[in-house]
């Protein structure tokens, strides 16, 4: 068996689609490497320190393999032709192949293809998970990177987002129309777009309360009728399964082992999307 390496990441933890997407990072590296091990470092710079038998640039093939080639993701549809899931195939070495399934974006879907949203559907319109991946994908193809830190600063124009990232938010009420009913592009960084998919699936759509509210899935708050993602920084290494838990902001847990954050959710019309997140303590006020 191989050494086990340190790979570390330099992110901005207080952006929501980095903190998605080392979670995602995390558990793409979990399926090929049962003994990885994960931990946040915040010191002067904000970290992502994984901990595997793989090495970065095994890791990175592995990601960069399914993220560049729509050929590895399949739709999955109902008769109603609602999308009521993807699937995503990744392939590592000797052979090892994982497959990974998403459906964050309801909390329910009927027969006739009626979705109740959970609070990760953020994008609407003419805005449709699978269309977005497609654009997504399409990007990352042009986009060359050499590592993981690299990997999630890579930017490009794109004609729908998921609401993960507030770089790539647009107010109607500030520009006068909406670019997005227009289909006009925003800059993003794709392969945090996507990376993001696999941390809000695998970490947080736990359905934890009944169906038809929009703070459903785990992580999910309401308070004094606004809409927060609650999350933490785990500080200590753990395997991904103790990270899910610690990573749903739990209050059990010493301060000096997570740091609570939270990250507002912003409404403008029909779209929605998560904004720069902030510190608080255990009941979620701000510190």
């Amino acid at each position: 068996m191989n050494e086990r390496q340190e790979i570390k990441i330099e992110v901005n933890a207080l952006n929501p689609i980095e903190y998605l997407a080392c979670c995602g990072i995390f558990e793409v590296a979990s399926r090929f490497d049962e003994t990885a091990l994960a931990h946040w470092q915040s010191e002067d710079t904000t970290s992502f320190v994984l901990e595997s038998v793989l090495s970065e640039k095994e890791l990175l093939e592995i990601i960069l393999s399914t993220l560049t080639n729509w050929n590895k993701w399949k739709v999955i549809a109902n008769n109603a032709k609602e999308v009521i899931r993807l699937e995503a195939s990744l392939s590592g070495t000797n052979g090892h192949q994982e497959k990974f399934i998403f459906d964050w974006w309801y909390e329910s879907l009927t027969q006739e293809g009626e979705i109740n949203k959970s609070g990760w559907k953020m994008y609407a319109g003419q805005q449709k998970a699978e269309k977005i991946t497609l654009d997504m994908i399409q990007k990352c193809q042009k986009l060359s990177c050499e590592n993981l830190s690299e990997i999630l600063r890579q930017t490009s124009k794109v004609s729908g987002s998921f609401g993960f990232d507030p770089m790539a938010s647009r107010n109607a009420l500030d520009v006068g129309y909406s670019p997005n009913d227009l289909n006009l592009p925003v800059i993003t960084n794709p392969f945090s777009q996507l990376l993001a998919m696999f941390g809000a699936q695998n970490f947080f759509t736990t359905r934890t309360k009944q169906a038809n509210e929009i703070v459903s899935s785990r992580g999910w708050t309401k308070d004094n009728r606004r809409y927060f993602f609650d999350h933490s920084l785990w500080l200590m290494p753990v395997p991904i399964a103790l990270a899910r838990i610690l990573a749903n902001a739990p209050t059990q847990v010493p301060e000096n082992k997570t740091m609570s954050l939270r990250s507002p959710r912003a409404t403008r019309d029909k779209y929605s999307n998560l904004t720069l997140s902030f510190p608080t303590n255990s009941r979620g006020e701000k510190l």
